[in-house]
């Protein structure tokens, strides 16, 4: 079976609301969403690059993807570990497995269980929290990035 076209959407669909359900009420983005309004002092975006598609053996596909978080935090004089203490719950977000459902309204989105992404051990670096600093002289802000590396692996019913 060739690559099904809804798969990107529903790792997509997926990765977003396991993200959004598991923020603990700080303020979340989805990538090219609310980009016309300015964030809040405390925010968090989220990214996604691939999916890469592999397909090693017949009816066999390993759907590798990268998942970033990109955080933006104010410095706070009575919080000074609120930068720590908001990328730790994002790296708990990230950290397991992320269900893939088929969500929709589509032909094929019956939202059953597609699989799991699992975090790829091989890389070296699962998850890895990257502080950039202060980007910006002339705004008091600090950003750091959250990256995570999983692979979906799907059977196909190709005989």
């Amino acid at each position: 079976m060739p690559v099904n076209q809804d798969w990107t959407r529903w790792i997509w669909a997926s990765v977003s609301k396991w993200i959004d359900d598991r923020k603990q009420g700080t303020v979340l983005y989805l990538d090219g969403f609310d980009i016309d309004q300015v964030p809040p002092k405390d925010c968090a975006e989220l990214r996604m690059n691939g999916p890469f598609m592999i397909n090693p053996s017949f009816g066999y596909w390993q759907v590798d993807i990268e998942v970033n978080i990109l955080l933006q935090i104010t410095p706070d004089d009575e919080d000074a570990h609120k930068l720590w203490r908001i990328a730790g719950i994002y790296i708990d977000a990230l950290t397991g497995e992320i269900p893939v459902y088929k969500y929709g309204k589509g032909t094929q989105d019956d939202q059953s269980l597609l699989g799991c992404l699992r975090i790829r051990a091989e890389k070296g670096e699962e998850i890895v929290l990257a502080n950039f600093g202060r980007v910006d002289p002339d705004i008091e802000q600090f950003r750091s990035g959250l990256s995570a590396f999983y692979r979906l692996e799907i059977t196909t019913d190709d005989h």
